[in-house]
């Protein structure tokens, strides 16, 4: 909410210069009249709003190009995020895991959700050293921060979806594989060697009992050796059964085209209702059931290490359109949640497992303005008391869908001189990850 006379902030990313100047990513902004007095000694301002915007997708972020530390004298209106911000995470340093409920890295969000927060005043001591900060029960940090609210320290699992626009995500988590390029089949030279060995065709399925003897009574190795052995039975020599998989990448790959047609038919279907309204049970089961039975089974090859040396073996496998892990409609229960209108929409049984999740501290980092330095993970600044105050300490979060690195954590830190001056343009941005 800043005033309108002031610029949003802007830089030229050191690790990606190519890209031109871009604007920063807004995190946080604080009420100072809200901060204790004692904070940093006293210094800095206790009027006004601090306001704090990052480059999320610079790593390491050392430079002053990944930061901006603003203070402002009054609100502005609520600003809208310029047209040619980025998104939140561009898949370069996580990986985008965060976001597959999208259709495609171009869809994205650049902004994150608006989640209001209460500043809390804490004690100022460092851990003692017995103190493991990757404990799994509650801290002293958490219990006086959520006041006994249950605090959870797992992720809940993804829900069904219980609206159209989350059967509509799960849609986007199936077709992404499958809309992926692929690169053309060359089989391994080895593989190609030792199938042409005289005789080796036949010791194919000898090696499969071999390696499966202590579990070969299970039903599903019972499957697997029957289907090995039909297929050996068809394809009886070496040239048979390297034309068999060229075959099988053919039908691959003309499956994952008509994969991606039907997907497209049942994404039509579900935008004929309104996205943000129930979807009924039935109907999600339906559709669950039908992507379940979207697969395809070929044979192919892998490797298995034996007496000192690579071997290869033929086995089947099995491809479908959903996925072992549909994490679809995890960040749109937190959407839901910050929209009063829509918030009725999430079932009091997903809202009870999600709630203490949020106020969970991933890595027990949180966010934190003051206090010594006092978990050491790959920073390597000293703990207590330095030269430098420490202004923010964003933490991944899983509410906001920030995992910053590894699970870490951002500092932005200032030197007591500049801070007491109000020149916030010598803050200094590190990150610190597992």
């Amino acid at each position: 909410m800043m005033p309108e006379h002031v610029a949003w902030p802007r830089s030229i990313s050191a690790e990606y210069p190519q890209r031109g100047e871009r604007p920063l990513h807004f995190v946080a902004q604080i009420a100072c009249a809200d901060l204790p007095p004692q904070l940093w000694g006293g210094l800095g301002p206790r009027h006004g709003w601090l306001l704090l915007f990052i480059d999320p997708n610079h790593f390491p972020p050392l430079g002053p190009d990944a930061l901006s530390v603003l203070h402002i004298e009054s609100l502005g209106p609520e600003r809208a995020a310029p047209v040619d911000l980025g998104p939140v995470d561009d898949g370069k340093h996580r990986g985008s895991d965060g976001y597959g409920y999208c259709r495609s890295p171009a869809d994205i969000p650049s902004a994150w959700r608006r989640w209001p927060v209460d500043l809390v005043p804490m004690a100022d001591e460092a851990l003692e050293e017995e103190d493991d900060p990757t404990r799994d029960t509650a801290s002293d940090l958490e219990i006086l921060q959520d006041e006994g609210l249950p605090v959870a320290h797992q992720a809940p699992r993804d829900p069904q979806p219980f609206t159209w626009r989350g059967a509509l995500y799960v849609l986007n988590v199936c077709e992404r594989p499958l809309a992926g390029s692929l690169s053309n089949l060359e089989l391994d030279e080895g593989f190609v060697s030792q199938l042409r060995e005289p005789g080796h065709v036949k010791t194919i399925l000898a090696e499969f009992d071999e390696q499966y003897a202590e579990v070969s009574e299970l039903p599903h190795i019972r499957e697997e050796r029957a289907a090995l052995a039909a297929f050996l039975e068809r394809h009886p020599t070496p040239d048979a059964i390297i034309e068999h998989l060229h075959e099988a990448d053919r039908r691959y790959r003309a499956w994952r085209t008509s994969a991606c047609e039907r997907i497209a038919r049942e994404r039509a279907s579900i935008m004929t209702h309104d996205l943000d309204t129930p979807m009924p049970v039935a109907a999600w089961q339906a559709l669950q059931e039908r992507l379940k039975r979207d697969i395809f089974r070929y044979f192919t090859t892998d490797r298995v290490w034996k007496g000192g040396e690579w071997l290869y073996v033929l086995e089947e496998k099995q491809i479908g359109v959903y996925p072992d892990r549909c994490e679809a409609n995890f960040e749109l229960v937190a959407d839901y949640y910050v929209d009063a209108r829509l918030r009725p929409l999430i079932p009091p049984s997903v809202l009870s497992t999600f709630e203490p999740y949020w106020r969970c501290r991933v890595s027990d980092l949180p966010h934190r303005m003051g206090g010594y330095h006092d978990v050491d993970v790959q920073w390597g600044i000293p703990d207590g008391p330095t030269e430098d105050l420490r202004l923010f300490e964003i933490g991944s979060d899983g509410a906001m869908n920030w995992l910053w690195a590894d699970v870490g954590a951002y500092y932005v830190v200032i030197d007591a001189k500049s801070l007491e001056k109000g020149d916030l343009s010598k803050a200094r941005l590190y990150i610190e990850s597992h």
